[in-house]
């Protein structure tokens, strides 16, 4: 198990964490917090600073239940009207994925991720790995994209 703090450009701080190894049923442990409010997944669910309730909303719509929810305000159009549970890998996001990716082919479009992603989203385990190797210390995250990482998406 390894636990790694990142420092953003913006001042932001992101805790990761791998976990192989924890006797525990699969989870897929993805947050994402902020001062407004958090996500978490697995099951999806939101929270919003301020809420009267203190406590998690679900963000999928129980059968029966009037539109209108969280679901309807705040989930992606693909993901309504793409992604199923049941079609692909991981509650449907495999597969909505892919059909991105080939949507974004098919019209010509820049696709969401790149070759600066992929070799962004690598390169924690080999930083971890060389910080623990250090004694903890930090270390530098390099810039793949050589100081265009602002710009490149409009």
């Amino acid at each position: 198990m390894n636990t790694s703090l990142l420092r953003t450009a913006r001042g932001r701080t992101i805790v990761l964490q791998h976990d192989v190894v924890s006797p525990r049923p699969y989870s897929r442990i993805n947050m994402v917090s902020g001062t407004k409010g958090t996500f978490a997944d697995y099951p999806p669910r939101i929270f919003f600073d301020g809420q009267e309730e203190h406590e998690w909303q679900e963000l999928h719509q129980r059968e029966g239940r009037p539109p209108g929810g969280i679901e309807d305000r705040y989930e992606d159009r693909l993901w309504k009207e793409v992604a199923r549970p049941g079609r692909g890998g991981h509650g449907g996001m495999d597969y909505l994925m892919s059909y991105r990716l080939v949507q974004c082919l098919h019209e010509g479009l820049a696709p969401d991720m790149d070759v600066y992603d992929a070799a962004a989203w690598s390169a924690p385990a080999a930083l971890s790995e060389q910080s623990v190797a250090g004694g903890s210390v930090p270390v530098e995250f390099p810039d793949f994209t050589r100081g265009r990482w602002e710009d490149r998406r409009a």
